[in-house]
């Protein structure tokens, strides 16, 4: 399963675009919110988290996918067990991907602003973007990084 996060605001281009390509490759992509419930993209289309930071934290997850979306990235940060869950995600050498403005999450969560090994960023959900993800989600944990974060 992968998480998927969702607020008000975020690019629903890149989400549909992740969920599309995370099916075909036979993953399972959970829209995660701050709650669960409907959020609206920022061109207006509505997007229905099945599962929130409360009852589904990130550790659950084998990935997650921080979509772009620059009044998004804030209202995921405000909750803080989406930074801690990017950073434990991190720490366990789990797959990420972050889009767009959702780069600047891992940032507040105090990972490095660069691509690590299993750690996959991009302006958007382009393809290539994405192949590259869907290889780091089929190799499952990327050791080198099973530790803590370093500090930026």
């Amino acid at each position: 399963q992968v998480a998927v996060l969702v607020a008000d605001g975020c690019d629903g281009d890149d989400v549909a675009a992740v969920v599309d390509v995370l099916r075909s490759a036979g993953a399972v992509p959970r829209l995660v919110g701050p709650r669960i419930g409907p959020f609206t993209s920022d061109g207006g289309a509505a997007l229905d988290a099945d599962a929130s930071l409360e009852n589904h934290p990130l550790f659950l997850f084998d990935a997650v996918v921080v979509p772009g979306g620059r009044e998004a990235a804030p209202r995921i940060a405000r909750d803080a067990r989406s930074l801690e869950g990017l950073r434990d995600q991190y720490r366990h050498g789990k797959a990420m991907l972050a889009l767009g403005a959702g780069r600047e999450l891992l940032a507040q969560a105090g990972l490095p602003p660069q691509e690590a090994p299993g750690v996959v960023m991009g302006e958007s959900a382009d393809e290539a973007c994405l192949q590259r993800f869907v290889e780091a989600l089929a190799a499952h944990r990327h050791f080198a990084r099973e530790s803590d974060p370093p500090r930026v």
